[in-house]
């Protein structure tokens, strides 16, 4: 469900008490407890009954991270990976204009049967080596597949499992081989006055050929 407040931590309006025990993952790596926000989706496995409940841990999982590539401000939406993005109603975002293309955000929402994802929380982030996209397979070739119409090139062979049309899965790429300026974002990144942008840059060109 959604994040909806703090008193432990409250989703869809029932209360889950958690510690520093508590396991806390987003997008499957590990995090702690201060980077859990009003309006992410998560997952909670908690013990308990009769509205005392104690989380085990909780994963939260954003929709798609990755660089916006178009907005629309009359229809308050944002394409992101080719995954379209309604904007309105989101507690976090005060002014649409605030966005640009190619700002980097994950999304916190949820997936239409068409695809389109009603966004919950939206945060801007710095560039980052990987790409992510939670979704249902909608197509399936020797080639790759499609994650509600984004094509991703892959070997299916080599999966440990079959895909399927309407599995959902979460796919994680590296994004600096598709992009013609990466090598310059970067370098411009290593020296940027934020430490977080330093760090995600130095971490991005760990990806690199030694040539690079």
């Amino acid at each position: 469900g959604t994040i909806t407040g703090f008193a432990s931590v409250c989703v869809n309006n029932l209360e889950i008490h958690y510690g520093t025990n508590t396991l806390i993952t987003v997008d499957g790596r590990l995090s702690s407890i201060r980077d859990l926000a009003v309006g992410q989706v998560i997952a909670v496995q908690a013990n308990g009954s009769e509205g005392a409940f104690n989380a085990r841990n909780i994963a939260v999982t954003h929709a798609v991270v990755g660089p916006i590539s178009s907005l629309n401000p009359e229809q308050q939406q944002m394409r992101v990976l080719g995954h379209i993005i309604q904007v309105e109603k989101v507690a976090n975002v005060d002014r649409f204009s605030d966005w640009k293309a190619g700002h980097w955000v994950q999304v916190s929402g949820y997936r239409h049967v068409d695809g389109m994802i009603t966004a919950t929380r939206i945060e801007s982030i710095p560039p980052a080596a990987e790409v992510v996209i939670n979704g249902y397979v909608n197509h399936v070739d020797v080639n790759g597949f499609e994650v509600n119409g984004t094509r991703i090139d892959y070997d299916v062979k080599t999966l440990p499992v079959e895909l399927t049309q309407s599995m959902e899965v979460r796919v994680l790429s590296h994004w600096k081989y598709v992009m013609p300026n990466s090598r310059d974002l970067l370098t411009k990144a290593v020296q940027d006055g934020h430490p977080r942008v330093r760090l995600e840059a130095i971490r991005a060109l760990s990806f690199s050929p030694l040539e690079d």
